[in-house]
């Protein structure tokens, strides 16, 4: 290989909060900061789309947890930032079901935006897709954990996290490509970690023939670790997602993952900025942050680097959460009901809104593991 190749990753983009008024406006300047010299110096560049592009008339499915979209503009500024391809395997994808889903496809195909990650089916939906970048072929995979948004065999939908499939992908691509890169939506939302089976789920990846996984979707940055002749980074954080009750917290904070492929292998550079603060849009971190940054990244990776640490973590993680899972085991859903719950004040019962509540549970590879937890430590 002649030269460097640097691809560049970044989190969750939603049009949510004080960001859709700057992106009817379209102005990207304000939303994207600074960080557009950091997304155009790299010589290919993806971003996690979160939420479909709709019109008006689209109607939301029936889901547990808020249905999120997006104007047409969301399409303009990806564009304007420099970024060349979308992935949309994720937990919002299909929030406006079909109609939805390719909506999106269409607006990102109008400004010669590359997508990954859903389909009409779920053939399309878990294709490879195949670039050349600076003489390199590159094959990128799309996929994410089971809630409202996978496809099934023949519906719209997004690319289920399914080991297996995504095994066969990566020996297939093995034949087609000089690097392979597996992007995952998945993990739980709000915790800095991993949890085992990610962990050992992504190292099956690398195993495989991957040679970068890259993870989204807890709203919140994690570590990384370099793995055999791999990279593993276990969560970029929110890119641009405005939420005004997660002020001044991790939800606010990420960074772009900058991993640059040469003749002595792989390096990867974190560029950390925060997010929705003050100031709405993304914004380089400035010296005193990025310490701050820099010393929190060292812990977590010291912990993911050791396995029995990380279970520690986790088990601690379940513990303190388990009251949460009372409330999925009834048919409350408002917010003083469900802490009634909780609290073991109200009977539990079940209802076609607990039902749903209960298949999210069961079905996505996060939640199930903590439902498990909560049901083993409460059997007599």
């Amino acid at each position: 290989m002649n030269g460097l190749i640097n691809i560049l990753f970044a989190g969750d983009f939603a049009s949510n909060g004080r960001c859709e008024e700057l992106l009817y406006n379209k102005k990207f300047e304000k939303l994207l900061g600074n960080v557009k010299n950091e997304i155009t110096a790299a010589d290919y560049s993806i971003v996690n789309l979160e939420s479909p592009i709709i019109k008006p008339s689209f109607k939301p499915i029936k889901k547990v947890g808020p249905s999120i979209k997006a104007p047409s503009e969301i399409a303009d500024a990806i564009k304007y930032a420099g970024f060349n391809m979308v992935s949309l395997a994720n937990n919002h994808m299909n929030d406006y079901d079909a109609d939805g889903i390719l909506y999106t496809m269409r607006n990102c195909y109008d400004r010669d935006i590359e997508t990954i990650g859903a389909g009409k089916n779920l053939m399309e939906a878990s294709e490879t897709v195949y670039k050349i970048v600076e003489g390199k072929t590159f094959a990128f995979i799309n996929c994410c954990e089971h809630e409202f948004s996978i496809t099934d065999k023949d519906t719209p939908g997004c690319n289920p996290l399914n080991p297996i499939d995504q095994y066969n992908s990566i020996k297939k691509a093995k034949n087609k490509a000089d690097f392979i890169i597996v992007m995952v939506h998945g993990g739980i939302e709000m915790y800095q970690l991993p949890t085992p089976r990610m962990q050992k789920t992504y190292r099956f990846f690398v195993d495989a023939g991957a040679d970068v996984v890259i993870n989204h979707h807890q709203h919140c940055f994690s570590g990384y670790e370099k793995y055999g002749n791999g990279l593993i980074v276990y969560g970029l954080g929110n890119f641009c997602f405005d939420w005004p009750s997660r002020e001044n917290c991790i939800w606010n904070e990420g960074y772009l993952a900058k991993v640059t492929f040469s003749n002595s292998g792989l390096a990867l550079q974190l560029i950390p900025y925060t997010q929705g603060l003050d100031n709405v849009g993304v914004q380089l971190m400035g010296e005193r942050s990025k310490s701050k940054f820099n010393r929190k990244i060292d812990e977590l990776n010291s912990i993911i680097a050791d396995s029995e640490k990380l279970q520690l973590e986790y088990n601690k993680f379940l513990i303190n959460t388990d009251n949460e899972f009372r409330a999925i085991l009834s048919t409350y859903s408002s917010r003083i009901t469900t802490a009634l719950c909780r609290r073991g004040l109200l009977p539990v019962f079940n209802g076609d809104y607990q039902l749903r509540r209960i298949l999210l549970n069961i079905s996505c590879e996060s939640h199930l593991e903590r439902l498990q937890h909560y049901i083993k430590t409460h059997l007599k």
